[in-house]
Formats: structure tokens, C-alpha cells, sequence
């Protein structure tokens, strides 16, 4: 009896960490920052390639590519409880900076433009932007990646979080917005 007894806690044990694991696998932490995203009709999402000649921004003409880029980058920053425990990243907070001026991008920049003023509320302060820059490269997966606000002249804030931007990427390298 005292045998069987054991058996079932064990079991029971066992199912509690399997249903654990699965739902670890299935819940996802959003490490977004809480930064606006352009609408098709108000703004535009600019992209530029940051190896051989482009050193100009090109606008994403098409409002389903739009719309891709848009869903896409949201769910960069949607990583599982499980990956981000795995890959150390669990407990990564956002990070926000005051600088005067960003560095440069690798890979693909992109650029969101608004047509009116955004603002972030970051605890005390309140941040006024017109732009976001971020770079975006294949085959990077998960790693710390750098926003950058666009505040005027000199005057930016570098916004660091966690994302994997490889099916962005993916996405932009197929669009033939740079094919010569």
C-alpha cells in the first residue's frame, strides 16, 4: 500500500513539473518597449541597407509589406518563458538612455516616422520623439538590441531591450527594395 502511495505522488509530481514545462513553452513575455508604431496612412516605415551604395532611406510603398513589417517587429520582442529562462534573458529589464547622437547601424536600419509627436513616459520623465531607428541583421536570434528615439537635433534616447529580429530580417532581404 505505503508502495503504491509513493507511486502516485510520484506521478502526480512528474504530470505537475510536465504541465509546468508546457505551459513555460507556451506563455510568452512581451520585452517590447512601450514605444508607438507609425500607422500606414499617417506616417511611413523607411529602410535603408547599410552595405555597398544605399546611404538613403527607401519607403515601404505597399500596405500589406507595411503591415508585415509592423507585425513582424511586434513580434520580435515575444519570446516564450521557457527560451527567454533558457537563454539567460528572463529577467532583462528595458534600459533607457539620454545621448547625443547613435551609432551606426548594421545590416538593415529601419525607420519609423510619425507625423505628429510621440510620447514615452519613462518613470519621472517624458519623452517626446518624431523617429525610431533600429538595425536589423539575418541570423542573429535573440540578443540585447538598441532602439533609438529621435528626439531633434542631437538629441536622442537609446532604448535597450531583448528581441530576435531574424524573421524581420528575413522578411525586408526578401523585398525587392534594393535589388539592382
Amino acid at each position: 500500500m505505503k508502495k503504491k502511495i509513493s507511486q502516485i505522488v510520484a506521478y502526480l509530481a512528474l504530470g505537475i513539473v510536465a504541465i509546468a514545462v508546457l505551459l513555460c513553452a507556451i506563455i510568452k513575455i512581451d520585452f517590447k518597449p512601450g514605444v508607438n508604431v507609425p500607422t500606414y496612412a499617417s506616417s511611413g516605415v523607411q529602410i535603408r541597407k547599410t552595405e555597398g551604395d544605399y546611404t538613403s532611406f527607401r519607403g515601404v510603398e505597399s500596405e500589406e509589406n507595411y503591415n508585415e513589417i509592423i507585425k513582424k517587429y511586434n513580434d520580435s520582442f515575444k519570446l516564450t518563458v521557457l527560451y527567454s529562462l533558457f537563454s539567460g534573458k528572463i529577467g532583462s529589464e528595458t534600459k533607457i538612455t539620454h545621448v547625443t547622437s547613435k551609432t551606426n547601424a548594421i545590416g538593415y536600419e529601419v525607420k519609423f516616422n510619425f507625423a505628429e509627436e510621440q510620447i514615452l513616459n519613462n518613470n519621472d520623465d517624458t519623452i517626446e520623439y518624431s523617429k525610431i531607428f533600429f538595425s536589423v541583421e539575418k541570423d542573429k536570434g535573440l540578443e540585447e538590441k538598441t532602439i533609438w528615439l529621435y528626439s531633434g537635433e542631437n538629441d536622442y534616447y537609446k532604448i535597450t531591450t531583448i528581441a530576435n529580429f531574424d524573421s524581420l530580417a528575413n522578411y525586408i532581404s526578401e523585398l525587392d527594395m534594393f535589388a539592382e
